[in-house]
């Protein structure tokens, strides 16, 4: 870990700045890579959009260190294994967001009847169960949700024809967004965070709770009481959008506020503007952050959002066709990995035809074609050959380890069968 010093400080010790010829210093040390002050800088991205989906070395030259995005049911687990190992191979992590995308079932209404939301607590904890399985560890944080707090705007226009998938807007948006519902009450929220964290917990990954957004706290509360107590999740995820949240000291005030025993991780925040204005509120908040030593234990990471105006437009640190904007300009003028200092940091693993890297081990690019093949294991494909098969729990898995109720006792249990099965 890097001492706790004022930013300007830490750039002038790593010697960061480029040279009086403009050649930039040589690259930072394993450690100092992996430092609180360097981990803190992260951005969204979206790997379905060519316009918001960076290469490692675009990263690497902006001096990000995460980056956060959507597992999407319409990307299926193979090609979303792909994505985040093309970022892990660079040596940059991956918080991988388990939300609203990432089931084929459509959300119900904030305000939908109990039985709506029991089928749907019962999709979003088998979707869990696919990432777990499927994913597992090869990802180095889970974020459940997305902006679980937010009610759909009020006044909405009736006459509005609302499309809020991914590939349409209308116009400009104005009139989609007010048809944005992530809302899920506390008292559903918990019990769901509950079941989808074990699952996701069997992995050994860090879980963060909800990417919560509307500023009240007291949802968090109720959604931990509900749950349980959802020990599982290590993290809160906060998103303090609007300048409402940062007159005087009310970003530390954030942290304080949703701490709740746990890391706080800004999994978004940003501004829909350009120019001084962005660039300033994008500096104010990792400074504040930096200076005040919050990086690390009590922060991890602050996501941007986001890469591009792709993502939303305006909120960009480039635009649609890939310009740096103001605030590419403020985040790598304070990122010390800027410039491609802390590039690398880990090899893609060579795999054969047919094949893809999973945390650093080959697996089939059949696996989730419902066969157990020669070259798939419980561990690399537990979907085809586990306890994650269809029907599996409760009998015999294709792999021939069993699934049921007493295969502890006979020691013979597949080893995704308690994340698969409860069991």
């Amino acid at each position: 870990m890097l001492p706790r010093a004022p930013l300007f400080v830490l750039l002038l010790a790593c010697d960061c700045g480029p040279g009086a010829d403009g050649a930039q210093s040589a690259t930072m040390s394993t450690e100092e890579c992996a430092s609180p002050e360097v981990a803190l800088f992260g951005v969204n991205i979206d790997p379905k959009n060519p316009t918001a989906s960076p290469t490692p070395a675009q990263l690497d030259e902006l001096g990000v260190r995460w980056v956060r995005f959507v597992y999407r049911a319409g990307t299926g687990v193979a090609a979303t294994v792909r994505q985040i190992e093309r970022y892990r191979a660079a040596g940059i992590k991956v918080l991988l967001n388990v939300n609203y995308e990432s089931l084929t079932l459509p959300k119900p209404a904030h305000d939908a009847p109990a039985d709506e939301w029991g089928r749907y607590v019962a999709a979003v904890v088998a979707a869990a169960r696919d990432v777990a399985i499927g994913i597992g560890s090869g990802v180095d944080a889970y974020e459940l949700w997305n902006e679980p707090d937010q009610l759909p705007e009020e006044g909405q226009d009736p006459t509005c024809a609302c499309d809020i998938t991914p590939d349409h807007c209308d116009d400009d948006c104005g009139c989609d967004y007010q048809c944005y519902d992530p809302f899920v009450p506390p008292f559903y929220f918990g019990p769901m965070a509950a079941q989808a964290g074990a699952l996701l917990a069997a992995t050994g990954v860090p879980l963060v709770l909800g990417g919560f957004s509307s500023g009240q706290p007291g949802y968090v509360t109720n959604s931990i009481a509900t749950g349980g107590g959802l020990a599982d999740y290590t993290g809160i995820g906060v998103h303090p959008y609007g300048a409402d949240w940062l007159p005087g000291s009310s970003l530390v005030k954030t942290f304080s506020t949703y701490r709740f025993d746990r890391q706080v991780w800004v999994t978004e925040i940003g501004l829909p503007a350009d120019g001084p204005e962005a660039a300033e509120y994008l500096d104010h908040i990792y400074r504040a952050t930096l200076d005040g030593g919050y990086a690390g234990d009590a922060v991890p990471v602050i996501f941007w959002f986001a890469w591009s105006d792709g993502n939303r437009p305006g909120f960009g640190l480039v635009d649609v066709d890939g310009v740096p904007k103001a605030t590419y300009a403020a985040f790598q003028a304070l990122a010390p990995a800027a410039h491609g200092r802390c590039s690398g940091g880990g090899q893609a693993t060579a795999c054969g035809s047919g094949q893809h890297p999973v945390g650093g081990t080959c697996v089939s690019d059949s696996c989730g074609d419902g066969t157990c093949a020669a070259d798939e294991t419980v561990e690399s494909c537990g979907v085809d050959c586990g306890c994650a098969a269809p029907t599996a729990c409760s009998t015999v898995a294709p792999f021939g380890c069993w699934c049921d109720a007493t295969c502890a006792e006979r020691g013979d249990c597949c080893s995704d069968y308690a994340a698969a099965c409860g069991g």
